[in-house]
C-alpha cells in the first residue's frame, strides 16, 4: 500500500486549516480508518520490544486564529491523541515547535495569549489519555 492508498494518508480538513498530513507523506490518526491503520505498524514495534509514541500536531500555513477556531483545533489534538492511545500507542508527544501551529500561535500578544493554545490543548490531551502518557 502506498501514501495514495493508504487510509494513514487520508486528507483531514477543517474549516480554512489543511492540517498535519496534508505535508507530503505525512500520515495522519484523524479517523476511525487511520487508527485501525496504525494498529499492526504499533503491535509490530511492540512486538520487538520497543515502545510507541505517537506524534500529534497540525501542520498550516501561518495565519491568525479566530478566537471560535481554538475549540476544533483542541478537539483535534483529543480525537488524534485518544485515536493513538487506541490504536496501541504507549503515549502521546505533542509538537508545540518547529512551526506547526501551537509555535506559530505563540508568536506576539501576552505570554498568557501565546501560551493559551498549547495550555488548552495539553490540559484537553491529559484529561484524555492521562498526564502519565502526554509529552509536549
Amino acid at each position: 500500500m502506498d501514501a495514495n492508498t493508504s487510509p494513514l494518508f487520508t486528507p483531514y480538513k477543517l474549516g480554512r486549516f489543511d492540517l498535519s498530513h496534508r505535508c507530503p507523506n505525512m500520515s495522519g490518526i484523524w479517523s476511525e480508518e487511520q487508527m485501525e491503520a496504525w494498529k499492526p505498524v504499533v503491535k509490530g514495534v511492540h512486538d520487538k520490544g520497543g515502545p510507541g509514541d505517537g506524534q500529534v500536531l497540525e501542520k498550516t500555513t501561518p495565519q491568525h486564529l479566530k478566537a471560535d477556531e481554538i475549540p476544533c483545533i483542541v478537539n483535534d489534538f483529543r480525537i488524534a491523541a485518544c485515536n493513538a492511545i487506541n490504536a496501541g500507542f504507549d503515549g502521546i508527544e505533542i509538537n508545540a515547535a518547529s512551526g506547526y501551529l501551537i509555535d506559530q500561535f505563540s508568536i506576539g500578544a501576552s505570554t498568557e495569549e501565546r501560551c493559551r493554545l498549547a495550555q488548552e490543548i495539553v490540559e484537553t490531551v491529559i484529561e484524555e489519555v492521562g498526564a502519565d502518557k502526554v509529552g509536549l
